[in-house]
């Protein structure tokens, strides 16, 4: 990836494929349009993402008018109104043919083609540069047809003729890999429910690229489709064999090799063998339909504790189960709804009637081998999961993308804050409230971190909770505590403000003083009320006044 500058966009896209849009990153633009093939990408007024292979119809602007910032990273720029901060991906996109007119000689195209990448380049009809990896698929023709045409850019030499190239090649050779255990199995009816289970990558594919990315991922075969899919998987053919001949798409990234057909996978082995030696069962544990491992993977006929250690440990999980023969089930706690008796975890296993893989309702639970890193974070104290809404119930946020709870933990203890939340697995918010909206089954926080799988981080509009261990210093030092006083509905001290989940004695002197008011008094756990006279329906008892506790501080009185 690579800044280029800001350029003014139109009605008529600059960029002309929407890339996304929302809690947008410049990171986050460059996977969504690098993944759909495109050259360029562009970043708009903080929230759009658009793609294209071409750029700057409408010009060039200073980078001061690019300076909107991330919906999903505000430490970062993401363009201005009708302005796209553009980079490029990377991608090197196949051309077409390329009219270079006056420019066209032999020198001129071949500098065109190898700065493209190509192996292979064209002189067409005298005014044309075509370019490629491969040659020949309509046979060759006489060469006098290749002679007709005189060169635009030379007029003593000849450019090919109409429909005809005279083709050379630029010295490039193609990529090569090295695959080790690799071997050729065949080609493969795909189907809606994939053969071959696991995207591997999509985009400008070869052979060697998704056994490296399938590999990586610890699957034992992969699969290469329509020229530009990588499938990975433990199992395939449950669609059958087909002829090689239906498997002769050209892979974007190396038009010398095939790459499947449509809903067709070549298919090859990676050389890895199936095993999950140095898991730990944990024991046999009670489910139910609010899931004590949150994630359920159907795996049918390829359930195996090592394919479900894969599957749960790929995805980042601590703990795997096995349930009812046929599916994985992960998470990173267990055991909310109880052990039971390891007589109840004896299925079948789909994928080897050897085995035994849990039970109806019942998971046979083990480890993944993955654990979360110690951090040393003093003051942390887990509160709960509590309810938000778009009036924020912390209202600060601090961090978007990749966060972990110690992170989340250190942005808002730097900050002086009392109390943290995790949101959505990737949503950081700061407070020294909290919980207006109630609290929530921890059921309900179990969206993983984006930076650390292994932990969960809050939900979809909830969040996790934390004290930070920081002691706000009240700013209501040197105030006279002058006593407990009696209140009716003619009121003693005349204004009342419900302050709720704020209520502190600290909130309440600001809130008072700020009118200009001498007394403040805090009632019932959640009120302020103000005045400048006090006393007038008689003194209570102290005990009266310790009835309560602060909405905004549960360690006082209010």
């Amino acid at each position: 990836m690579s800044h280029i500058g800001c350029f003014v966009d139109g009605r008529r896209r600059d960029l002309p494929t929407v890339g996304g849009k929302g809690s947008m990153t410049v990171g986050r633009c460059y996977g969504l349009c690098k993944k759909k093939g495109f050259r360029f990408f562009g970043v708009q007024i903080g929230k759009q993402c658009w793609c294209g292979n071409h750029y700057g119809r409408y010009g060039r602007r200073d980078k001061r008018e690019c300076r909107y910032q991330c919906r999903g990273d505000k430490t970062t720029y993401c363009g201005g109104s009708w302005r796209n901060d553009v980079y490029a991906t990377g991608v090197v996109v196949a051309s077409k043919v390329y009219t270079a007119n006056y420019k066209t000689t032999k020198a001129y195209c071949f500098r065109y083609c190898r700065a493209k990448g190509y192996r292979y380049f064209g002189l067409q009809n005298g005014n044309a540069c075509t370019c490629g990896n491969t040659v020949g698929r309509y046979g060759k023709a006489k060469s006098k047809d290749c002679a007709r045409s005189t060169c635009k850019g030379d007029k003593r030499s000849k450019c090919g003729g109409p429909w005809r190239n005279s083709v050379f090649t630029t010295g490039l050779k193609p990529k090569s890999f090295k695959t080790p255990g690799m071997s050729h199995i065949g080609c493969f009816v795909d189907g809606r429910r994939r053969d071959l289970p696991t995207v591997g990558g999509k985009g400008s594919m070869t052979v060697g690229r998704c056994y490296g990315l399938c590999k990586k991922k610890g699957f034992r075969f992969f699969g290469v489709q329509i020229g530009k899919q990588c499938w990975c998987g433990n199992h395939y053919g449950r669609y059958g064999r087909r002829d090689k001949r239906e498997c002769r798409y050209q892979c974007r990234g190396d038009k010398t090799t095939y790459c499947g057909g449509s809903w067709r996978n070549d298919v090859y082995a990676t050389g890895l063998e199936e095993h999950a030696s140095g898991v730990t069962l944990l024991g046999c544990f009670r489910d139910n339909s609010k899931r004590d491992l949150p994630l359920v993977h159907g795996a049918g006929h390829r359930t195996t504790k090592a394919y479900c250690l894969k599957y749960c440990k790929s995805r980042g999980y601590r703990y795997f189960g096995l349930q009812a023969g046929s599916a994985c089930t992960c998470g990173n706690k267990y055991g909310s709804f109880g052990r039971v008796n390891a007589k109840q975890c004896r299925t079948r296993c789909r994928g080897d009637k050897r085995r035994t893989c849990g039970g109806s309702w019942r998971n046979s639970v083990y480890s993944t081998g993955i654990g979360s890193k110690p951090v040393r974070l003093p003051g942390l104290k887990h509160l709960g999961c509590y309810l938000d809404k778009s009036s924020r119930d912390l209202r600060k946020l601090v961090l978007s993308g990749s966060v972990t709870v110690p992170k989340c933990y250190k942005a808002c203890k730097a900050r002086k804050y009392r109390f943290f939340g995790v949101q959505n697995g990737y949503q950081c918010w700061c407070g020294n409230h909290y919980g207006r909206y109630r609290i929530r089954s921890n059921l309900e926080c179990r969206v993983q971190c984006r930076g650390d799988k292994s932990t969960y981080c809050g939900g979809a509009w909830r969040n996790n909770v934390y004290a930070t261990g920081v002691v706000v210093a009240s700013k209501a030092a040197g105030v006279k505590y002058v006593g407990c006083f009696k209140d009716n509905r003619y009121r003693d001290l005349p204004v009342v403000y419900t302050a709720n989940y704020k209520t502190t004695k600290a909130y309440c002197f600001r809130y008072c003083r700020a009118k200009g008011y001498r007394y403040f008094g805090l009632q019932n756990g959640n009120a302020c009320t103000c005045g400048n006279t006090v006393g007038r329906y008689g003194k209570a008892k102290s005990k009266d006044c310790a009835r309560s506790t602060c909405k905004g501080d549960k360690r006082s009185k209010c």
